[in-house]
């Protein structure tokens, strides 16, 4: 550990029982979720600048090696920087055993994305409903210690049968003891089964490589 951490504070059991939800895939209306979670040595701003960072995708992220912020809606921010509004795009490997013949890369595919919410203990937001926050579906309601960013498949360039949205937190454990990241998805609609059916598997597996590898990037950056 770091000589500034402790042995973490116990949260209660993530994830909730009853299932998690989002905004635009509410739980009643989910066909696949995926989610990982796990405990970061090393403070809340260090994890959320690698997080938002895409010029770090490469380092750390062997799910999404890459993502290429292609608007901004806020144009104050920097152009690598993910931020409440951006479209990007991820380049997503699915299948990591799937190598590319050229160059022995795993195979990857463009997933079309959108920033729909930030939230920050600085400038928290509304976009979680304070009913939906309290209600235990998975989200952690204190935005006073919860660093918050999500996103929604973008249809425009590729419409498809399929609505989404991704979470991360990065919850604040208090003083010296690290934090807890979570990050999950749901998907809905007639393309979420054939997700679902082909590659549920593979993609709990790719959750997992993306937080442990946000958490190796982040714990030796804070060395």
């Amino acid at each position: 550990m770091p000589p500034w951490s402790t042995t973490p504070s116990p949260l209660p059991a993530w994830p909730p029982p009853t299932g998690l939800t989002t905004i635009n895939c509410p739980l009643n209306s989910t066909i696949l979720s995926i989610h990982a979670s796990t405990h970061i040595d090393a403070p809340a701003p260090l994890i959320w600048d690698t997080l938002r960072n895409t010029t770090t995708y490469p380092d750390w992220n062997l799910f999404c090696p890459a993502a290429n912020i292609t608007s901004q809606l806020n144009t104050n921010i920097p152009p690598n920087i993910l931020s409440e509004g951006s479209s990007f795009t991820l380049t997503v490997a699915i299948n990591q055993t799937a190598k590319d013949p050229a160059t022995g890369k795993a195979v990857t595919a463009p997933s079309y994305e959108y920033v729909t919410d930030v939230s920050t203990p600085a400038c928290p937001s509304g976009y979680v409903p304070k009913s939906i926050l309290e209600g235990g579906g998975g989200f952690y309601p204190d935005l006073s210690k919860v660093y918050r960013i999500a996103w929604a498949t973008n249809l425009e360039p590729v419409p498809l049968d399929i609505f989404t949205e991704r979470f991360s937190e990065i919850v604040e454990l208090g003083e010296g003891q690290g934090c807890e990241y979570r990050t999950w998805e749901n998907q809905g609609g007639p393309l979420a089964e054939q997700v679902k059916s082909t590659y549920e598997d593979l993609l709990n597996e790719d959750f997992g490589l993306w937080a442990e590898g946000l958490k190796r990037e982040s714990e030796a950056r804070c060395k």
